[in-house]
């Protein structure tokens, strides 16, 4: 068996620069389950859809969507945990997830299906679900602490990629409405930053201040226009302003000033961005 979640223009560097070729590399990645294999893949992905005619292995899809075989509804979150529903044409189950957000919903579901297929009985999936405490770095909640008359509630996640980066900030706002977001972000890779320029300016837009970090370079040599410089000038030119730039040494002692209301903080991002996350996780111990 396998699992497909979602196929995105990431990592093209090593596809010769083309999403076309990223996409027959997954086919071909099909193609090498045995002939009585199963493909699990999440049919809302607009990609997988595009693909999964030409599949040469059975499949089996699970989503939000109608159309898929497994489908997830009646989602919830109490700002901790997630709950859903998983409802195939002839069952429909209860679940509940330590973790926030749709899409660690849609991973959980994946493992669920696959956890089906291979007999494992509900109630054992459920208890070991609702026992499963979550990955370091992914949407983990580090703590919380009172500034002044604020709450702040520090969460750290690896997500680099613009599309990760707007699960993290939909799932905190449908977690905690009335809190003001806040991101750290240190962008990942010359290469990434520059082939996603535009869906990053986008996405950051959607915090209420964002600070952020030099780019990670993983290896990578620098590329000209490419830094963090010309983001802060490229989001301010889109119309939003509350950016600020700072280096790895600033970030303690800036980011948590001046706090209006009860606030998130999110420390996003791959690079060494995780050492400051780490330190702040030291305070909560």
């Amino acid at each position: 068996m396998s699992i497909i979640t979602n196929i995105e223009p990431d990592h093209l560097v090593n596809y010769d620069g083309s999403f076309d070729n990223l996409k027959k590399a997954f086919l071909e990645f099909i193609k090498k389950l045995p002939f009585n294999g199963v493909a699990i893949v999440c049919g809302d992905d607009t990609v997988v859809k595009e693909l999964k005619i030409n599949f040469q292995r059975p499949h089996i899809s699970y989503g939000f969507e109608p159309s898929n075989d497994y489908v997830l509804s009646s989602y919830r979150t109490d700002g901790r945990n997630s709950y859903f529903k998983l409802t195939s044409d002839t069952d429909s189950y209860d679940f509940k997830l330590n973790m926030l957000g749709k899409h660690n919903a849609l991973n959980a579901a994946a493992a669920i299906v696959l956890c089906l297929q291979e007999g494992i009985a509900v109630k054992v999936i459920q208890d070991s679900l609702s026992g499963f405490m979550g990955i370091d770095r992914r949407m983990q909640i580090l703590g919380e602490k009172k500034i002044g008359s604020s709450t702040c509630l520090y969460i750290d996640d690896y997500g680099h990629h613009p599309t990760e980066i707007n699960k993290t900030i939909q799932a905190i706002k449908t977690s905690f409405p009335d809190f003001e977001l806040k991101m750290v972000f240190q962008p990942h890779r010359f290469t990434r930053t520059k082939d996603l320029y535009e869906e990053f300016i986008e996405v950051l837009s959607h915090v209420d201040e964002l600070f952020l970090l030099d780019i990670y370079s993983a290896g990578e040599s620098p590329i000209e226009g490419i830094n963090s410089s010309n983001i802060q000038s490229s989001l301010i030119r889109s119309g939003f302003d509350n950016v600020k730039l700072l280096n790895s040494n600033e970030v303690a002692k800036e980011y948590d000033k001046d706090l209006a209301k009860d606030t998130i903080f999110v420390f996003q991002g791959a690079g060494d961005i995780s050492s400051i996350s780490q330190s702040i996780f030291e305070e909560f111990k």
